[in-house]
């Protein structure tokens, strides 16, 4: 389950019940006398948008405005979380999630998210990974010129936007590592070699 959709789901059980809607259940961490061994989770994978996969999350991602993202920026950091990675900044079907000049921006509230999650981070200590994917299809290769001018433009405008000179910027996080390898894999789970890439 993406970082978002758990978090509202997370957040939405909370106040449950903080209200008294819910019973409080057994077997929280809390009750638990094992639960200082238990490992927190320190960091999480970021998607502001995605495909029909995450349909109720895109609608409430829409809405946010930059200071509802600073909001949830701070929520993550009274959750324990310290790292934070983009899987894209820009996503072909639904457009730019920062200040973008290559690309459409997306449609919501918040026109740049991606700063005011950075921004935010800053002030929290939290450490981000920015990416440059964007196109999020099965084609994704890193074998094709064309894809990685767009990653390495992407990357440059980050760059020149000073995105990568806030404290929160902890390095580059290229989601397209499955095609780095000289196999793929096919949706039945068998193993084939990759197309040739031609370098």
């Amino acid at each position: 389950m993406p970082v978002l959709t758990a978090l509202l789901c997370i957040d939405l059980l909370r106040h449950a019940l903080a209200d008294g809607l819910l019973p409080r259940p057994h077997g929280l961490i809390a009750d638990n006398p094992r639960s200082a061994a238990l490992k927190p989770i320190r960091g999480s994978f970021l998607d502001i948008q995605y495909d029909g996969r995450l349909k109720y999350a895109n609608n409430v991602t829409l809405q946010l405005s930059c200071a509802a993202w600073e909001g949830k920026v701070d929520e993550w950091a009274s959750m324990g979380l310290h790292y934070l990675i983009f899987q894209a900044v820009h996503d072909e079907r639904f457009g730019a999630y920062y200040n973008s000049s290559l690309h459409k921006h997306w449609a919501g509230a918040c026109p740049d998210a991606v700063g005011a999650i950075m921004r935010a981070a800053a002030g929290r200590d939290i450490k981000v990974w920015l990416s440059c994917e964007y196109t999020n299809t099965d084609a994704d290769g890193v074998s094709d010129p064309i894809l990685m001018q767009g990653r390495y433009a992407i990357m440059k405008e980050l760059v020149a936007g000073g995105y990568t000179a806030l404290p929160s910027f902890y390095g580059w996080y290229f989601s397209s590592e499955a095609y780095l390898t000289d196999t793929t894999e096919s949706s039945s789970g068998t193993r084939s070699p990759a197309p040739s890439s031609g370098c």
